[in-house]
């Protein structure tokens, strides 16, 4: 729900000093187009934190990363929550209209990037993640993401739009198993780490409480940490309740996207302005 689809401007030489300490190749220079703006992130940015920790917990309560590199990290809300968890390694990337002074924790190194194009980093992660992206990228560039992130990591957290869900600039949306495939394709094991616990915790977004999965190789430490594992990937797409409802009452849009986070959006503007 929570992403730019990646058309990136020109890169700046601030956006490119930052690629270049995170270990990413610069992005190239392409026309701009800028649907989320820093509003379209302060909107979601206490909702994203609010399910940042929950789920960071409940994952570092059986093992805890040391590096977490989060492709279209926005603000760096779950960055910011995996350093409260003590993970001392934490990077983003996500497109150049997003900088590195927008991040929510100084210790967040961004890097600029063109989503639409698999990434080249020169390093690998304790735990690669990405969460809310891939619909807003093409049918390609959503298999690039899950590309990158099997050479970033032999641990993922990923999510993505349930078909049907709905949102700002959602362009593919797919079942949760059509991910899973590509996932164990490429060697993962797919884990149901997240679901069991919080499907009806109110502190987490929706989507999020729906849409994210965890994936690991066979000697990865989460492999071994007793999360139900899923065998048949058709499991994977249970419709959450929030969504069939949304659904049996029409098309959602962005609409009941804003109403969704208006509480959030609210408590941020008083803190704003107090």
């Amino acid at each position: 729900m929570n992403r730019a689809r990646s058309v990136p401007p020109r890169v700046g030489p601030g956006a490119r000093d930052s690629c270049e300490n995170s270990g990413l190749a610069p992005a190239r220079n392409f026309e701009l187009s800028r649907p989320y703006d820093q509003a379209f992130y302060d909107e979601q940015l206490e909702g994203s934190l609010a399910s940042a920790r929950a789920i960071t917990a409940r994952i570092a309560g059986r093992w805890r990363p040391g590096s977490v590199v989060d492709v279209g990290c926005g603000r760096g809300a779950w960055l910011a929550a995996w350093g409260e968890q003590g993970v001392d390694t934490l990077v983003g990337f996500d497109g150049p209209w997003n900088q590195a002074s927008g991040m929510v924790d100084a210790r967040i190194r961004f890097g600029a990037a063109d989503l639409e194009h698999p990434l080249t980093v020169d390093r690998r992660y304790d735990l690669a993640m990405s969460i809310e992206v891939v619909e807003h990228l093409s049918p390609a560039a959503g298999i690039a993401v899950v590309d990158s992130l099997s050479r970033l990591a032999d641990a993922v957290l990923f999510s993505a739009a349930f078909s049907g869900q709905g949102g700002v600039n959602h362009i593919h949306e797919r079942y949760h198993s059509h991910w899973g495939g590509l996932f164990r394709e490429r060697g993962f094991r797919v884990f149901d780490a997240v679901r069991p616990a919080l499907w009806a915790d109110q502190r987490v977004m929706p989507w999020h409480r729906a849409n994210v999965f965890l994936y690991a190789r066979d000697g990865h430490p989460l492999a071994a940490a007793g999360w139900p594992e899923i065998a048949e990937l058709a499991f994977m797409d249970c419709v959450h309740p929030w969504l069939y409802e949304r659904s049996r009452a029409g098309a959602i849009g962005f609409g009941d996207h804003v109403r969704q986070l208006a509480p959030s959006l609210l408590r941020a503007l008083k803190r704003r302005f107090a």
